[in-house]
């Protein structure tokens, strides 16, 4: 029935990049459930308003932060993939190196999300979580297969958990003990690790199959129906327009949520009908809780 409209990350100007940077800084030292979206506009020196007029709740902030992340991540990979001068074998190493880095800088926040995510965020934070990790092990994956070949196809996902180990363990001596570790020595020996796992084929069966990965990884879904949450949020918000006291409004905020509903059960809704269908619901403030929730997955 629906078809979800996406978007890639929000062209961002000068301040909401402050208000990104001051979350991030928040949530990491006081975690995602202790930082108020009035504590935050105090660090930025702004009023409440001027957030809420960038971003809708808390938890878009929260799902803006993440997706930069995705987009960054895409980022570094896609530059180094471009570099031509550069051996695949060099490639492997810039990659792993740049993404120590990544962790070692911003740890506390990634430790944040990894402790709060499943107990304490809604579903669609935790389907942001997990495609994240989805793609460190899909860009892993692919890496590996681009420096060893197709010869180690067959045990590839092993071969990703290996890696996601070395990487693993360097990362808490480097973010967590604090020790003073050369990130360039640390990617080459991770490197010389999978050289040499590598090369001699593998005489057992694969432990990580295909099937199995496509069970675990996001594109699976893991349990997270996402037509279900849409439709479950248009019911919940439809509700709530029934509560209303009856008038003008109230007919108006109808008519805006069938047209929303009928635009989204065909083949290809157009997104700026649907983007301006939750602007207007939006404003109503009994509605606007459930509305951004269901902005955030359909846009």
């Amino acid at each position: 029935m629906v078809s979800p409209i996406r978007k890639g990350l929000m062209k961002m100007n000068e301040k909401q990049e402050e208000i990104l940077r001051v979350s991030k800084k928040l949530f990491s030292q006081k975690g995602y459930m202790s930082v108020s979206m009035q504590s935050i506009a105090d660090a930025c020196k702004i009023s409440k308003a001027s957030i809420y007029k960038l971003f809708d709740s808390k938890e878009a902030l929260l799902l803006e932060l993440i997706k930069y992340n995705q987009c960054k991540m895409r980022e570094i990979s896609q530059i180094i993939h471009s570099e031509t001068t550069l051996s695949k074998k060099e490639k492997f190493t810039k990659k792993i190196k740049l993404e120590l880095e990544e962790f070692k800088e911003n740890h506390k926040f990634l430790n944040m999300l990894s402790f709060e995510a499943f107990s304490q965020h809604s579903p669609i934070v935790i389907k942001h979580l997990r495609e994240t990790r989805s793609i460190i092990m899909q860009r892993h994956r692919d890496i590996i297969l681009s420096t060893y070949g197709e010869s180690v196809a067959p045990y590839v996902w092993d071969l990703v958990i290996v890696l996601n180990g070395l990487m693993r363990e360097f990362i808490l001596m480097l973010a967590i003990e604090h020790k003073n570790i050369k990130l360039e020595n640390a990617a080459e020996m991770i490197i010389g690790v999978m050289d040499r796992v590598s090369k001699k084929p593998c005489s057992i069966e694969p432990v990580l199959t295909d099937q199995l990965m496509d069970s675990y990884l996001f594109s699976s879904q893991d349990g997270y129906d996402e037509e279900k949450v849409v439709i479950s949020y248009l019911t919940k918000i439809k509700q709530e327009l029934q509560a209303l006291s009856n008038g003008e409004e109230k007919d108006n905020l109808l008519s805006a949520y069938e047209l929303l509903n009928q635009e989204l059960s065909k083949d290809e809704p157009r997104t700026f009908l649907v983007s301006s269908l939750l602007d207007y619901l939006g404003k109503n403030s009994v509605l606007s809780q459930n509305v951004s929730q269901l902005k955030s997955i359909i846009l």
